[in-house]
């Protein structure tokens, strides 16, 4: 009985089976209003997001240094997936992390953590772009990079910011514009070298 209870509790029923039951035992649609009125129960903790929301939770701060190395950590994890990851499975994981670290940036934290997880930010943007251009959804692999250089400026990060026009230029010579492909390409050259000059 506790079994069942904690289940149902943990996993109210959808809006569907709500219905369902309303019809099966003459509840007037008692039910479905109560299914509607459920509280969001949160984020799930059988993942890897799960996993970083319950240590945030856990830490005296809303987000905290060890919340953003993870993140960080997941970032290099990701990119390193990409060679060999169907872009669509990638594009779901990246936009889940994503959504997760954005969703932090207005909480309360240091100013380090919070230049650190802008930079998190715009690397999963970046990584979220490239996977779209695979995907060819083009439309949204632009908002994606232009996200990207936002939060690289803010973050004053110009590693990010090269990266991002080096995608850009990546995607003007897969369509054949080379003029514009090798202005691009310069122009993350020269971030690079103002990366390798800090």
């Amino acid at each position: 009985m506790h079994a069942e209870w904690t289940s149902a509790r943990c996993c109210p029923p959808s809006a569907q089976i709500a219905r369902r039951l309303d019809e099966v035992l003459g509840a007037g649609g008692e039910l479905a209003d109560l299914a509607s009125l459920a509280p969001d129960p949160g984020p799930a903790f059988d993942d890897e997001l799960g996993a970083i929301e319950a240590a945030r939770r856990a830490g005296a701060t809303e987000v905290g240094a060890k919340v953003v190395e993870r993140l960080e950590h997941a970032v290099d994890t990701l990119a390193m997936a990409y060679p060999s990851s169907p872009p669509a499975k990638l594009l779901s994981r990246t936009g889940a992390y994503l959504a997760y670290a954005t969703g932090l940036l207005g909480r309360k934290m240091t100013l380090s953590e919070h230049r650190r997880l802008l930079v998190t930010s715009g690397w999963l943007s970046l990584l979220a772009a490239t996977s779209l251009i695979d995907v060819r959804r083009y439309e949204a692999a632009d908002a994606h990079l232009q996200t990207a250089m936002q939060m690289a400026g803010e973050a004053g990060h110009p590693e990010l910011g090269a990266w991002c026009l080096e995608t850009r230029a990546w995607k003007a010579l897969s369509d054949g514009d080379y003029a514009r492909a090798a202005s691009l390409a310069r122009g993350a050259q020269s971030l690079a070298r103002a990366t390798l000059a800090r």
